[in-house]
């Protein structure tokens, strides 16, 4: 040992009348780097002449003693606000059922259950209600909400298809009256109403039918129509939060941004006092501001497949980082970097918090095994640029950032949302798929399960199928025949007329059809306005169009061609739509570009059920935005030559 030391002093001091001026830098670290694309003889750390690498380290002063202690213990003061939702999902998804026949009926049967039970009125006073009922709020069975094609011609046919509320007709009819009808007079004050029933049976009515069917009230409404997702915001203590980017599922941290101001705000406990089956109320306040102190053993920063921490301990080949031969992406190269040089200095300790709460970090304070004490203060300047060049950020990890600023934040916290922690999903009661047609370009709306108007739903594309074929039908019944031909030869030859069943060989085909159920959305170039924020600065939207359907049919003994538009049944793509007094009037239905991925997207609306961590059961009817993993084509043609079979 002494010849080597020896050795190292002489084999430096050739070295000493060059380094006499230089003094050494010990804040310096020595790295590996390498200058080609190919980083795998650089990882294998060969020492080409080891006495050089000791005379090194001497030199730099490596030799000498350093304090080098490992974190043994950590304690840290956080500070707690309370978020105002628990939970924020049932709140920010609730949107009212559509009311159709099976609202009208079930209501109706609530009512006299209510009369009934109330012990007031005797059986002919309450047979003579219902009669009463039945002729002043009576039940209209042809609405034309779920009809495709508007016409005389198909009406009859398009209602022995919905084969379920074809049966509930003749089960209900003339039998019940309409209770959404009869609630709707109750909220005016009709006459109609007026000294008919108990105020007590009317006003238990109105509360049940509001909590049943209208849980959501019109300032409620979070879905956006435009972007198809959700509007939310939460508070918690004095920060507000708001998201507008929410696909339904599960609301978490990165779901939402910071609100430097405070917007106004809805009566969230209204809203959930009437969708909540049961709370708990314990007549305790708790604060909205908690500040503690939680002691914890740390622990070195690890994550499956990184590289063993010892040089020379053996891997068990979960990851190779030297097997790329082509140039190392930035991120590849920024994670090898850290897992082969930085990893060691890095260390994790747990801490434990409730759901619904933004949480600050104050304080660390650290003991090594030296019982050195380390103290590291909050990082509130993170993000911020007014410090910094503005090609630069301070680097930080999860917090929220600021609204319509994502590259600065104010906070130094995370918010931690009141989420559920699993819900129950029921069927779907209506879906959709929103597809991209790049040859006919433009969106396609598909309706798959739409209601069928008594608490159950209809195949959308079989429906379509069969009425297609219903409309050709009458195409191949009422269109004119072709007149025989008699065709003249030269004298000795007979004439012969032409079968009326022979055909061209080919036929031009002006336009092709697509499937009822699928509704265009047409690209519609805005026009040029003073309003440079108008439908926040763009330039193309997608609006909801109408394919045009031929019914041939027979009227007066002459044969007629109307031209009709074809409608979607599903109350998500027939919004805008109503028809009164025998008349559609419309307003448009537009969707955000932006929204359709290119893969195409699904819509789904069904209920969930769920319990919250106090025991509270909660119900609601709630749309979701899904990726739909499927892209096709509508098969939209113009102009074209095809076989006529």
């Amino acid at each position: 040992m002494n010849n080597t030391t020896n050795y190292i002093k002489k084999y430096v001091s050739l070295r000493a009348d060059n380094l006499k001026n230089v003094k050494p830098d010990f804040s310096v670290r020595m790295e590996g780097r390498t200058n080609n694309d190919d980083m795998t003889e650089a990882l294998r750390l060969r020492v080409h002449d080891p006495l050089w690498v000791l005379s090194r380290q001497w030199q730099l002063g490596e030799f000498r003693g350093n304090d080098c202690g490992t974190a043994m213990s950590v304690s840290c003061t956080i500070k707690e606000d309370l978020c105002d939702n628990d939970p924020i999902e049932p709140v920010a998804e609730q949107i009212n059922p559509k009311t159709d026949f099976m609202t009208s009926i079930e209501s109706a049967v609530y009512l006299l259950d209510l009369v009934r039970n109330s012990k007031i009125y005797s059986k002919e006073e309450i047979k003579k209600f219902r009669e009463m009922a039945i002729m002043t709020w009576p039940i209209d069975w042809n609405k034309s909400d779920c009809y495709v094609l508007e016409h005389e011609a198909t009406r009859e046919y398009e209602k022995k298809l919905n084969e379920r509320l074809t049966a509930y007709i003749h089960t209900y009819q003339g039998k019940i009256f309409d209770g959404y009808e009869l609630y709707k007079d109750i909220r005016l004050n009709s006459n109609n109403i007026k000294n008919i029933l108990n105020n007590q049976i009317l006003s238990d009515y109105v509360k049940w039918f509001e909590q049943k069917y209208l849980p959501a009230s019109t300032v409620n409404q979070h879905w956006n129509n435009e972007d198809l997702c959700y509007s939310l915001s939460d508070k918690a203590g004095d920060y507000y939060f708001e998201g507008d980017r929410y696909k339904g599922g599960r609301v978490s941290w990165y779901s939402v941004d910071y609100k430097c101001t405070e917007t106004k705000k809805i009566n969230i406990s209204d809203i959930l006092d009437s969708i909540i089956e049961h709370k708990k109320n314990d007549g305790k306040t708790t604060p909205k501001s908690i500040t503690r102190n939680v002691m914890s053993l740390p622990s070195m920063a690890h994550f499956a497949a990184a590289p063993n921490r010892r040089l020379w301990q053996m891997e068990d080949h979960k990851v190779f980082m030297g097997n790329s031969i082509l140039k190392q992406s930035s991120g590849n190269i920024a994670m090898m970097k850290y897992v082969t040089m930085f990893s060691n200095d890095w260390m994790l300790f747990p801490l434990d918090t409730e759901l619904g709460k933004y949480i600050q970090l104050k304080s660390i304070n650290i003991v090594d095994t030296f019982g050195d004490k380390i103290a590291i203060t909050g990082n509130d300047r993170a993000g911020k640029k007014d410090t910094v060049r503005d090609t630069e950020e301070r680097w930080q990890i999860f917090t929220n950032t600021t609204v319509n600023n994502p590259k600065e934040t104010h906070l130094d916290g995370l918010y931690y949302a009141p989420q559920l922690a699993a819900t129950i999903e029921g069927k779907p009661i209506e879906e959709i798929r929103l597809l991209r047609d790049e040859m006919s370009n433009m969106v396609w709306g598909v309706e798959e399960l739409v209601p069928d108007g008594c608490g159950s739903t209809i195949d959308a594309t079989l429906y379509a199928s069969k009425l297609t074929e219903y409309v050709d039908g009458l195409y191949e019944t009422n269109h004119p025949k072709p007149e025989s031909q008699e065709i003249m030869f030269s004298k000795g030859q007979n004439p012969v007329v032409k079968n009326e069943s022979q055909k061209a060989t080919y036929k031009y085909v002006l336009q092709s059809t697509v499937p009822f159920n699928w509704i265009p959305f047409i690209p519609q170039r805005l026009k040029k306005t003073n309003d440079a924020f108008l439908l926040g600065g763009r330039e193309m939207i997608l609006r909801r169009g109408k394919m045009p359907c031929y019914i041939w049919h027979e009227e007066k003994g002459d044969v007629k061609i109307d031209k009709i538009p074809v409608r979607p049944m599903g109350s998500i793509l027939r919004q805008g739509i109503t028809f009164q007094q025998n008349k559609h009037t419309e307003s448009p239905l537009i969707f955000h570009e932006e929204a359709i991925q290119v893969t195409g997207i699904r819509i789904v609306k069904n209920y969930q059920r769920a319990r919250w961590i106090n025991g509270a059961a909660y119900n609601w009817l709630g749309i979701y935005n899904r990726l739909s993993k499927t892209n096709s084509t509508s098969g939209l043609e113009f102009d074209s030559l095809k076989k006529n079979n």
